[in-house]
């Protein structure tokens, strides 16, 4: 069996709600509780917004593009170029 995916994903609603409950409280850990969202997590998320005041997530660094912009372009025209050429005879090109 598959193990099962522990992280659970915070949305940027229920992210905002939980920030405007420790403004109202004044308390993290009941914050934590209302809205269910583990301690660490909860501290983790208060400590983000006082350092750069948004609950967004910040842009990852993923895997790179296998191509540019222009390659695709050049591998687009020579595709329909040569229409009726097989793949491996474009790619050799």
């Amino acid at each position: 069996m598959p193990k099962e995916n522990t992280h659970h994903y915070l949305d940027s609603p229920r992210k905002n709600r939980f920030i405007g409950a420790i403004e109202v409280h004044h308390n993290i850990s009941r914050a934590c509780r209302d809205y269910d969202i583990p301690s660490s997590t909860g501290h983790d998320l208060w400590k983000k917004y006082k350092a750069t005041g948004s609950t967004a997530n910040l842009p990852r660094s993923g895997r790179p593009p296998t191509f540019s912009s222009p390659e695709k372009a050049i591998i687009v025209q020579m595709t329909l170029d040569n229409r009726r050429a097989p793949f491996q005879q474009i790619a050799n090109q």
